[in-house]
Order: C-alpha cells, then sequence, then structure tokens
C-alpha cells in the first residue's frame, strides 16, 4: 500500500512537472508569434513612410478618436500602387487609412481588426473607370487586413516647431519628423510601442 501511494505522488508529481513546462512553452510560443506579427506591421509602416513623395503637399494626416472608452486613432497617407501597398496588378496612387474596424469573420462580440483600408485618388479612379469593362468593375474601395484582436490604437505625430508629441496632424505644406505607435492587444496588457520616422523636410510653400 504504501508503495503504491508513493507511485502515486512520484506520477502525480511527474504529471505537474510536464504540465507546466507545456503550458510555458505555449505561452512563449504565443508571446514570439504576436512580437513577430508587430514587427511585421511596423515593418511595413516604416517601408510606406520610407516612400512617400517628399515634395506631395498633404501627403499625411491623422486624427484622434476614442472607441468603447479606447484609443481608436486614424493615419492617412498618399501611396503608390504596388507589392508595398500589397497589390499586384493596380496602378495610380492610393489614401491609406491605417485604422481599426469590427471584425467581420463572423464572431461574436465586439472584437476588432487592424488593417489598410485603400481608396484611390480621384486621378486613380478616373483612370480605372475608363478601362474597366462589364465583367472587370472597378472597385472603389479595399480592404487589407493586418492583425486580429487589437483592443486599441494610439499614433502620436512629432511636431519639430513645438518640439512635441501632437495627438493629429493636418499640416499640409509639411510632415511631422517621427511617429509614435502604441497597439494594444487586450485592455489588460501594456502596449506595443514602435517609433516611426519619415524622411521629409518641409514642404516648399
Amino acid at each position: 500500500m504504501l508503495s503504491v501511494v508513493i507511485m502515486a505522488l512520484v506520477g502525480l508529481s511527474i504529471y505537474q512537472f510536464v504540465e507546466l513546462n507545456v503550458r510555458a512553452v505555449l505561452l512563449s510560443t504565443e508571446t514570439a508569434s504576436r512580437e513577430m506579427e508587430m514587427h511585421g506591421l511596423i515593418a511595413i509602416l516604416q517601408s510606406q513612410m520610407n516612400t512617400m513623395q517628399p515634395t506631395q503637399r498633404g501627403a499625411l494626416s491623422g486624427q484622434s478618436h476614442i472607441f468603447n472608452n479606447a484609443a481608436s486613432d486614424e493615419m492617412t497617407w498618399l501611396a503608390e500602387a504596388g507589392n508595398g501597398l500589397l497589390t499586384k496588378d493596380a496602378t495610380g496612387e492610393y489614401n491609406v487609412t491605417l485604422m481599426l474596424r469590427p471584425a467581420k469573420d463572423g464572431s461574436s462580440g465586439n472584437r476588432l481588426e487592424l488593417g489598410l483600408s485603400r481608396e484611390p485618388t480621384t486621378e486613380a479612379a478616373a483612370a480605372a473607370d475608363s478601362t474597366a469593362t462589364a465583367t472587370q468593375p472597378t472597385a472603389p474601395e479595399s480592404w487589407v487586413h493586418l492583425m486580429d484582436n487589437v483592443a486599441a490604437v494610439e499614433i502620436r505625430y512629432f511636431d519639430s516647431q513645438l518640439n512635441d508629441w501632437v495627438q493629429k496632424w493636418t499640416d499640409r505644406t509639411r510632415h511631422p519628423v517621427l511617429l509614435r505607435i502604441r497597439i494594444w492587444r487586450s485592455s489588460e496588457d501594456n502596449p506595443f510601442e514602435a517609433v516611426l520616422t519619415v524622411p521629409l523636410s518641409k514642404l516648399p510653400g
């Protein structure tokens, strides 16, 4: 009887040890996956900032919003079509907005997804309309999904004249020097934070 009890205790200890290690591995894998997802997102955004035209007036703007008591900021910029904009055969110029929207995967609740809303500029839309056919209609706006389960997004713009971060950017004659993006996957988590450079000087008046 004593031997059976000892073996049961040893077996239970081994089971608890294995279970604890499996949970630790799963948590580490999930954390690493989220980190990679965040770094991939930042790499996409930085590449977009790097390709902005330095003399384009009003090429970047941003607004601060609150949704369900959480930050839901949006940032819009002008970008050329191509792989960097996650398009393949499109041409022309797009107004691209980084934003949150309710998930449309059929799930319940208030889940939000982060993505890019792409809309052709007036000139690009006109060119597309002129080449569209009945079987290939033009889509005025498209959505690129970037990340699931995002609770909040905060975007700040560094104003070199004020030497401070501001909540929105509406100045069409110049661009911020830096962008600071904070992303919360849940309201309880600490945010992921990244600072992007905008390699543009003051635009001509």
